[in-house]
C-alpha cells in the first residue's frame, strides 16, 4: 500500500504544479581524434543544455576520453515547448589550452543506439627515449608537465627500449626522468608546426670505485661525499657509488687525521685511490761548500719514503747573518737533489742556514747548518790558454834566485859529504896493524913442481 500511496501523491503534486513531462533524454557518444584521425586520450568532454525555465542552463560533469578517444554522456531536459521548436545543446571538448565546441539538436536516443559526434583536436605524440652515455636504454620513470597548464602532468615508465609515450596538446613541456637516486630535466616544444616529437634524453650514469689508504698502503676508515651523495668506506677502505649523473662532481674525503677534496673527471676515471701521507720526508744529506769569493752553496738530498708517499712538494732555504734572515731560491739538480746559492760574504762572516722540506700532504722535515768565511783568497785573472802552473803568482826574479840557491845548496852538500868520506878513509889507513908490511911482489917465482914418478 505504501508505494502506491507515494506514487499517487507524486502524480497529484505534479498535476497541481503543472510540471511538464520530460521532453527528451540524450545518449551522446563523443569522440576525439587528432588531425591524422588517431584517437586522443584525455580530452575533457561535457555538454551544456537547457534544463527548464526555472533552473536555466546546466552542464554535465566533465569526463576525459579513454584510450579509444571516446566518452559517453547522458542528460535529460524537463522543459516543454511548442511542438514546432527543436531542442538544442552545446558539446564541448577541452585539450590543453584549446577548447572546441559543437551545437547539436537534441533527440530521444537510447543506450543501445547513442548519438555519436567526433571532434578533430590538435594533439601530438611525444615519445621520450632515455639512454645512458653509451646508448643503452634506461629503465626509469618519465614525467611531463606544462608550465602554463595547471595540474597537467603525466608519468610513464620506460619500456625495454627506454621509451615512454605521451599524447599531448601543443605547447612547451618539461620532461623529468628520474630513478631512485638521480633525476634529469629537459624542456621541449611540441606542435607549433613541428608535429609529433621524438625527444632523446642522454643521461650519463657513472660508477666510481674509491679506495682510501695511508702512505704504507693500509686501508683507512673515512667518510666520503661525491656530489650530494655520501658513503663510508668498508674494512678494506673501499666505497662504491652508482648512477652518478654529474661527470665532474666534487669529491670530499675525511679521515680521523685529515681532509682532502678533489674535482673528479668521471668520463676519464672510474676508480681513484685517495692516499693520506702521514710520514715526514727525510733529509739524508745536507752540506755546504764555500768558493774562493766567499759565496756559499747549500746542497741537500731529501726523500719522502713509503710505497704510497705523496712526494716532495717544496724545499725552502733561508740563511741568517747577525740575526737577519734572508730567503734564497732553491733549484732541483737531480732526483730529490736540491741546491741554493748564498751570496758572497766578507771574511770573518758566520753564515747559518735553515732548510724546510715539505711533502704534498703538508708533512715537513727541517735541517740546519753553518759555515764561516775565514780569509779572503786573491783572485788571479788568467787569459785563456795561460792557466796558472806550479809557480803561479811568483815574480820571475824570485824564481831565478830560488833556483840558484837550490843549486848552490846541492853542490855544497855534495862537496861536504865527499870531503868527509876522504877524511874517514885516511884515518882508517893510519891506524891499521899492517901499515909496514909489503905486499907480495908480482915477480916472485912460482913453486917448483915435484918430479914425476919413475916409470916401471
Amino acid at each position: 500500500m505504501e508505494p502506491n500511496r507515494a506514487a499517487l501523491f507524486a502524480l497529484f503534486a505534479a498535476l497541481l504544479l503543472g510540471m511538464p513531462h520530460a521532453e527528451f533524454t540524450e545518449y551522446l557518444r563523443l569522440q576525439a581524434f587528432d588531425e591524422q584521425y588517431r584517437p586522443l586520450e584525455g580530452v575533457t568532454m561535457y555538454v551544456q543544455y537547457q534544463l527548464n525555465a526555472v533552473d536555466g542552463a546546466k552542464k554535465t560533469k566533465p569526463k576525459p576520453t579513454n584510450s579509444s578517444g571516446e566518452v559517453l554522456l547522458v542528460f535529460t531536459n524537463y522543459e516543454q515547448i511548442e511542438g514546432s521548436t527543436e531542442y538544442s545543446y552545446t558539446a564541448y571538448a577541452q585539450y590543453g589550452n584549446n577548447t572546441y565546441t559543437a551545437g547539436l539538436i537534441a533527440g530521444n536516443t537510447s543506450a543501445k543506439e547513442p548519438r555519436a559526434y567526433s571532434f578533430i583536436v590538435e594533439g601530438y605524440y611525444l615519445v621520450v627515449r632515455a639512454l645512458d652515455q653509451y646508448g643503452a636504454p634506461l629503465s626509469l620513470n618519465v614525467t611531463i608537465y606544462s608550465p602554463v597548464i595547471a595540474n597537467d602532468s603525466k608519468t610513464e615508465s620506460t619500456d625495454s627500449y627506454g621509451k615512454a609515450v605521451f599524447r599531448v596538446p601543443p605547447g612547451e613541456y618539461d620532461i623529468k626522468a628520474e630513478a631512485v637516486d638521480f633525476s634529469k630535466t629537459e624542456t621541449v616544444v611540441v606542435g607549433k608546426g613541428s608535429g609529433d616529437l621524438n625527444a632523446e634524453m642522454r643521461i650519463p650514469l657513472y660508477t666510481l670505485d674509491l679506495r682510501v689508504m695511508d702512505d704504507a698502503g693500509a686501508p683507512l676508515s673515512a667518510d666520503v661525499q661525491v656530489g650530494e651523495r655520501t658513503a663510508a668506506t668498508d674494512a678494506s677502505g673501499k666505497a662504491r657509488f652508482f648512477n652518478i649523473t654529474d661527470p665532474t662532481p666534487s669529491l670530499h674525503v675525511r679521515t680521523a687525521s685529515g681532509f682532502k677534496t678533489e674535482k673528479l673527471m668521471l668520463e676519464k676515471q672510474s676508480s681513484i685511490d685517495i692516499i693520506f701521507d702521514s710520514t715526514k720526508p727525510v733529509i739524508k744529506e745536507l752540506y755546504s761548500t764555500v768558493s774562493k769569493t766567499g759565496a756559499g752553496t747549500i746542497t741537500l738530498f731529501a726523500e719522502d719514503s713509503g710505497p704510497k708517499a705523496s712526494g716532495i712538494e717544496s724545499v725552502a732555504i733561508t740563511y741568517e747573518i747577525a740575526g737577519v734572515s734572508n730567503p734564497v731560491s732553491t733549484y732541483s739538480v737531480g732526483y730529490n737533489s736540491f741546491e741554493a746559492k748564498i751570496p758572497a760574504q766578507p771574511p770573518g762572516t758566520m753564515v747559518k742556514y735553515f732548510v724546510v722540506v715539505k711533502d704534498k700532504d703538508g708533512n715537513t722535515a727541517t735541517g740546519t747548518g753553518s759555515y764561516s768565511i775565514l780569509k779572503e783568497t786573491p783572485i788571479v785573472q788568467v787569459e785563456p790558454g795561460k792557466e796558472p802552473g806550479l809557480f803561479a803568482g811568483l815574480p820571475f826574479e824570485g824564481l831565478a834566485v830560488a833556483f840558484v840557491a837550490f843549486v848552490v845548496a846541492v853542490y855544497a852538500a855534495v862537496y861536504y859529504f865527499n870531503k868527509k868520506k876522504e877524511a874517514e878513509d885516511t884515518n882508517e889507513a893510519s891506524n891499521s896493524p899492517y901499515k909496514d908490511s909489503q905486499p907480495p911482489s908480482s915477480q916472485a917465482k912460482p913453486p917448483e913442481v915435484p918430479p914425476s914418478a919413475p916409470k916401471a
